[in-house]
């Protein structure tokens, strides 16, 4: 079943009151089985909320890499229009090249979608002509385009390749191309270096890489990096907190952010945190899947300070005290990750 019907049938299932239809297309969809009986439709929304990921603004770390020498061009996407024409009259006053796409209505995901956001445009900002290869290449909707697109934006090729080879993949098609690619780097299971985390606004890297240690996607972010630290270091500390904080993963609207310090339970992975956050991407995400998020899992996370995820199952604690154990349905889905400091 695709992720879009699990989370329509949340949704009409909760409009209708069966509690018990909802809770079960929700837990399908974060891939746990279910721990406890519903017997009402949940309507709490969660008490703090993390933007992470965030839409319908530039991202300010590829203005900082292409405006301190880190990189010649850059893609800004899903801009309105007022930001758009803003955006590209700040590039050109600083003598860059600057093409515009668009108009367009994006779906965020196969999942979830936002018709709030109305009509969205692409800015393309560079060095040199930079500006129009990229523009010409994304107007050829096959593969061959997504390639020269990816090469164009100075993404490394090997991360390039890995991107055109699952963009078009059944996975993609039935899970949505944000869910596939964050899920298909190689090492993503494991500890990952802190600059390398996909799951914020804030990240260096905004292309898919094809390993977690590719070194080519490490040193563009670091360049970045940079190019950040250089022109603003209160960012740039800021930027690395965010970024080194792990997370709990379900879905690619659905993840807290957990504030706290990764620690070790044997060979499991497990993670010491002093608040579960869950983000919040500003996509129109329905009230019903947020209440249920927050029954389901946030209300727990948030009387714990230890999640463990291992021997198939899910553990939050206080403590030494065992709050809630969720049997894992789906071992593809649920992903605790942590992230290094540079060595």
């Amino acid at each position: 079943m695709k992720l879009s019907e699990l989370y329509d049938r949340v949704t009409a299932a909760s409009a209708r009151g069966d509690a018990d239809a909802a809770q079960k297309a929700f837990m399908a969809a974060v891939g746990l089985e279910v721990r406890r009986p519903a017997t009402e439709v949940p309507t709490r929304l969660p008490p703090r909320t993390a933007p992470m990921l965030r839409y319908l603004e530039p991202r300010a770390v590829d203005r900082y890499a292409l405006l301190f020498g880190a990189r010649n061009v850059a893609k800004f996407e899903d801009l309105t229009e007022s930001k758009a024409r803003e955006l590209e009259a700040d590039f050109r006053s600083r003598g860059l090249r600057t093409v515009r796409t668009g108009p367009y209505r994006k779906r965020f995901d196969v999942a979830i979608s936002s018709d709030d956001a109305g009509e969205l445009y692409n800015v393309i900002a560079s060095r040199g002509t930079q500006a129009e290869k990229v523009a010409e290449a994304e107007q050829d909707r096959t593969p061959s385009g997504t390639r020269a697109a990816g090469l164009a934006l100075g993404y490394p090729p090997c991360c390039v390749e890995h991107f055109v080879a699952i963009e078009r993949s059944p996975l993609a098609e039935r899970e949505g191309i944000n869910e596939t690619a964050i899920r298909s780097p190689q090492g993503q299971g494991g500890d990952a270096p802190w600059e390398m985390n996909l799951l914020s606004t804030m990240s260096p890297v905004g292309f898919v890489p094809c390993a977690m240690t590719c070194p080519r996607a490490l040193a563009f972010a670091r360049a970045v990096l940079d190019a950040v630290e250089r022109a603003n270091p209160k960012d740039y500390a800021t930027l690395r907190t965010v970024l080194s904080r792990p997370i709990l993963f379900f879905r690619y609207s659905t993840f807290f952010v957990l504030v706290g310090v990764a620690t070790t339970r044997g060979d499991v992975r497990s993670v010491r945190y002093a608040a579960a956050i869950a983000n919040d991407d500003g996509t129109g995400r329905p009230d019903t899947l947020s209440a249920w998020q927050y029954a389901e899992l946030g209300s727990i996370l948030d009387a714990g300070n230890e999640v463990t995820l291992g021997d198939g199952a899910l553990t939050i604690r206080r403590d030494d005290s065992v709050l809630a154990s969720f049997r894992v349905a789906d071992a593809r889905v649920p992903m605790l990750l942590r992230f290094t400091s540079r060595t």
